[in-house]
């Protein structure tokens, strides 16, 4: 094979990687086909992993938080998990944070993972724990939306309305980015970042 048909075939086969579609584990167990379409992704600081591991209260001087900031996925008092909306000086964050007794009898949480949100999602809510996927509920699924009133009267977010989406997987400890494909939500509470100005 000579160097052009080499080159030709290299670049062949990465454009048939790059375009093949992703495999969906259905709920009978069998694999389908779909194209999944993700946001372009956010370049996640190196600071921001510093969070990972951080047990609070209290909470480092750099986080402003506003007064609706983390709802439970699991209330069990002694293995809880939470969702939090997080900002810093640079950064709007979801953290997974896991809940625990401490010896002394008072709770605290820690920082499982962390995903970084576009600056858009000042202006969106986040939904944790009331979303449907292929109208199932599932309390793992938390979403950026955009809210409108006929949302809010109807009290349901319908997919064209979520931006993003992941699963807050108990079991591995991590946000992880899913298809907005075939979510929908229920439009009762929300998290949201402050509309103050910096």
């Amino acid at each position: 094979m000579n160097l052009k048909r080499y080159m030709l075939f290299v670049v062949t086969m990465l454009l048939f990687v790059s375009c093949s579609p992703a495999l969906v584990v259905s709920q009978n167990g069998t694999y389908t086909a779909t194209s999944m379409s993700f946001p372009s992704p956010t370049v996640i600081p190196n600071d921001v992993y510093s969070y990972i591991g951080l047990e609070y209260p209290p909470l480092p001087d750099t986080i402003k938080t506003s007064t609706s900031w983390e709802i439970l996925i699991s209330a069990n008092p002694n293995n809880g998990w939470g969702i939090a909306a997080v900002e810093d000086q640079n950064n709007l964050m979801l953290w997974l944070t896991q809940s625990f007794n401490g010896e002394n009898g008072k709770p605290y949480s820690q920082v499982k993972d962390v995903a970084v949100l576009p600056l858009t999602a000042r202006d969106q809510e986040i939904v944790v724990s009331a979303c449907l996927i292929n109208n199932v509920l599932d309390s793992e699924i938390v979403a950026l939306v955009n809210l409108d009133e006929e949302s809010l009267e109807k009290r349901y977010l319908s997919n064209s309305h979520i931006v993003m989406a992941w699963k807050a997987n108990q079991t591995t400890g991590k946000l992880e980015q899913i298809a907005t494909t075939e979510i929908e939500c229920h439009a009762e509470t929300f998290l949201s970042y402050s509309r103050e100005t910096p």
